[in-house]
């Protein structure tokens, strides 16, 4: 198990890192001005706001996105291998037990990600005016 543990760490690693440069490159791009021939396309207090908006998801995710990294890591290195024995000594057929791990990693991930979500909600859809969802609403969903 501790090969597929690697390999699914190397793989979080690298998705990672590529997400964190294509979001810098996009907070690049949005910093630069408009092409001059746009101008009469996009209307200039829209495409302001839509640049904004752009710019602070785009801070919120890279900074998500070192968050979870450090999380994945954290777990693969100190909590997988506790849960993979746990799992195993529950004497299970390969495939049962396998499933039983991954449904452990998704709901430790889902502990993790949900209120992050959530602020995620309250910094940045509800100010610029795309949602009004209540979190009652929003857990519904």
């Amino acid at each position: 198990m501790s090969n597929i543990l690697g390999l699914v760490l190397i793989v979080i690693i690298l998705f990672s890192a590529l997400d964190i440069v294509l979001i810098q490159l996009n907070i690049t791009t949005l910093e630069k001005p408009s092409h001059p021939l746009l101008h009469d396309v996009y209307d200039k207090a829209g495409y302001a706001r839509f640049k904004v908006y752009t710019l602070v998801r785009s801070r919120f995710n890279m900074g998500l996105k070192v968050i979870m990294l450090v999380a994945n890591l954290l777990f693969f290195l100190l909590i997988a291998p506790i849960v993979s024995t746990l799992v195993i000594s529950l004497n299970f057929d390969f495939l049962t037990t396998n499933l039983i791990f991954l449904v452990i990693v998704l709901i430790l991930q889902a502990i993790i990600t949900l209120p992050i979500e959530w602020l995620r909600h309250l910094m940045i859809e509800i100010p610029f005016g795309f949602s009004t969802t209540t979190f009652s609403l929003w857990m519904q969903d």
